[in-house]
């Protein structure tokens, strides 16, 4: 049940895990929108294997050593999502996608904090109170065509 409901949110808050200047100005490195989807899709598959791999907690300890284990899985995806070069064309689409994605350590730390702390209550709460957030972002990713960073597993 934890790792469900935590797996949900931070699986969510990756859906679009990208920072903001990578994103490129277009160039002779800038990627065509399909390229981009697809590269962008296998750093997010490569991040939900990661994510899969972590037993599931049964306590609140558990749930803070997951916690702790999924930050730096959210922070090399969105380092490898940043480093693409995203079509200029698209700058518009990505860009709110990416103001979408940048709550996504404040939201794993805020997790992170309730569970260090034992508040069971506080996590759902928390969960609950920032689910639209998550699936905005989510929405956002399928919008643009991301099928794994915007899928709802």
């Amino acid at each position: 049940m934890f790792r469900i409901t935590l797996v949900a949110i931070v699986s969510s808050l990756l859906i679009v895990g990208c920072g903001g200047s990578g994103n490129g100005s277009g160039g002779d490195s800038a990627l065509t929108k399909e390229q981009w989807i697809a590269a962008a899709d296998k750093i997010c598959t490569d991040a939900e294997a990661a994510r899969d791999a972590l037993p599931e907690p049964t306590t609140v300890e558990e749930i803070v050593t997951q916690v702790e284990a999924l930050i730096p899985i959210i922070t090399k995806e969105m380092a490898d999502l940043n480093a693409l070069q995203a079509p200029e064309a698209d700058q518009a689409a990505i860009t709110v996608m990416l103001a979408a994605a940048g709550e996504q350590l404040t939201l794993a730390n805020g997790l992170l904090a309730l569970a260090q702390k034992g508040d069971l209550a506080g996590l759902e709460t928390y969960i609950a109170e920032n689910d639209a957030k998550l699936q905005n972002a989510k929405k956002l990713a399928q919008d643009y065509g991301l099928k794994v960073c915007g899928s709802n597993d």
